[in-house]
């Protein structure tokens, strides 16, 4: 017999049947009586109202289309539309025709998934948890994270057992900046593969709330719905699927920013999300039953695919603040003429420009999250600047040091009285067929720099050995979490 729920209704409380085919992972329609001249997106079209359409196609037979077609939703839709009117569907020609609907009756098999460690202990194909707010930041320290963005509003973080990988959705409203027009709701997702994850930590906010926090070393995929989903299908294709509307995305910035002119480096300009430096995220919840009995199934089958899920007590969070450090090291921009008199004199922080072997080998730092941005203060870069002035040298090898050791630094400042560090030392005589070459890494997303290292020269680096310094190997990559699976 189906359940009972009880919704407030302005005469009183009313009982409202729970039909077993709402409780599925997913539902398919049938329908007949379709035109000839139907396609996938007059169907989408019509239905998508109803709910989220996960598979569309039209029947054929032996290369001859048929009068009939299925709809999949995934979940079900909240109402059995089919039940209450007529349904009609338009086709290009601007005719409308009614057509039959008829839902499967029977339940789709449910798909389980077997423990890797535990052979008697199956697990749902996917759980979905909805948290109430999501947010994008840093790890400021080892247990502080710096809020750089904060989402709320439509949010699902799904756990992907079958595929292996969390898939986190989440919907950017894109304001238009001349307010002519709406802001503009654009669905976006981030999946992480379970080989990318070492471990995700839970903590307490107070009595009704709590959090979990995924910090990456690398950024993960991120993905954009297409919000011209008529794009997406095609006239002559008798099928479409959800995932033909979702391509990559390597940036979240304004739509009306002119990329024909930004340059290529660390530093991003009010980015809206920055997916290549904010790999720290955290998922809010509210403490209920039905939610605590989820997580309970996630955190298990989790750890039984080898990602612990670790409790903190003293876990905290910021707010955003800006970064500092390329005011104090970039030069002054040409609209800035009147302020390099200032610039250039001793007390101004900008005085603290660094020789290009500094600032290089700081950004590989940076760049590679041994030292955060948001961590580096105007001390750190006077020590650094007035170290640099005195032995250039001593400084990259310091720089380098910590970079070999590919250990992130929250405090900046302790390098300057680190052993290791000070008496590093790392070059050394070079056959006279090699030369020491700087490298960048372009990903999708970010840029690394690498440490000088030791390289085959060619006729053109012998040629203008004299400037060495200035040349720059570039290499373009997936990320790193994909080049290293």
């Amino acid at each position: 017999m189906p359940d009972l729920i009880c919704q407030r209704h302005p005469a009183g409380p009313v009982l409202k049947l729970i039909q077993p085919w709402q409780e599925w992972h997913e539902l398919s329609i049938f329908i007949t009586q379709l035109p000839p001249t139907v396609t996938t997106w007059d169907l989408y079209n019509r239905f998508a109202r109803e709910g989220n359409i996960a598979y569309i196609s039209i029947h054929e037979s032996r290369g001859v289309r048929k009068d009939s077609a299925t709809v999949k939703f995934c979940p079900p839709p909240k109402n059995d539309f089919w039940s209450h009117s007529k349904v009609t569907i338009s086709t290009p020609e601007g005719d409308g025709y009614v057509v039959q609907v008829q839902p499967d009756q029977v339940p789709p098999r449910p798909i389980t998934v077997q423990s890797p460690i535990r052979k008697m202990v199956f697990y749902p194909e996917h759980v979905t948890l909805f948290p109430q707010a999501l947010g994008f930041g840093i790890m400021y320290s080892e247990n502080t994270m710096m809020m750089k963005r904060e989402q709320a509003g439509d949010l699902s973080l799904r756990i992907d057992l079958m595929r292996k990988r969390i898939v986190a959705s989440f919907v950017v409203n894109h304001e238009d900046p001349r307010g002519i027009q709406e802001p503009m709701a654009v669905n976006h997702r981030f999946q992480v593969p379970f080989t990318q994850l070492k471990v995700m930590h839970r903590f307490d906010i107070d009595e009704e709330r709590w959090a979990l926090v995924l910090s990456l070393d690398s950024p993960p995929q991120f993905f954009l719905q297409n919000p011209n989903i008529r794009s997406t299908h095609h006239n002559q294709s008798l099928s479409w699927s959800e995932f033909e509307a979702w391509f990559r995305l390597t940036d979240i910035i304004d739509p009306t920013a002119d990329l024909k002119t930004a340059a290529v480096s660390l530093n991003k300009t009010l980015p809206i999300i920055d997916i290549g430096r904010w790999t720290t995220y955290l998922f809010l919840f509210g403490k209920n039953s039905a939610l605590l009995d989820e997580y309970q199934i996630v955190k298990s089958a989790l750890q039984d695919f080898n990602v612990d899920i670790v409790h903190m007590d003293d876990f905290t969070t910021i707010p955003s603040a800006p970064v500092q450090v390329w005011d104090m090291i970039d030069p002054p921009k040409p609209n800035e003429a009147e302020d390099e008199m200032h610039y250039l004199m001793e007390n101004s922080h900008r005085s603290d420009i660094l020789p290009f072997e500094v600032r290089y080998q700081l950004e590989v730092c940076i760049s590679r999250n041994i030292l955060e941005q948001h961590n580096i203060t105007s001390e750190f870069i006077r020590t650094l600047a007035n170290l640099a002035s005195t032995d250039k040298e001593k400084v990259m090898c310091i720089l380098e040091y910590i970079a070999e050791k590919e250990r992130r630094i929250y405090d900046p400042i302790t390098i300057f009285s680190d052993p290791g560090a000070l008496g590093h030392s790392p070059k050394s005589k070079i056959p006279n067929y090699c030369a020491y070459a700087r490298k960048a890494t372009i990903t999708p997303t970010t840029i690394y720099f690498s440490s000088p290292t030791v390289e085959i020269s060619n006729r053109v680096i012998r040629k203008y050995s004299a400037y060495g310094d200035r040349f720059l190997r570039v290499q373009f990559t997936d990320e790193l979490s994909e080049v290293c699976q």
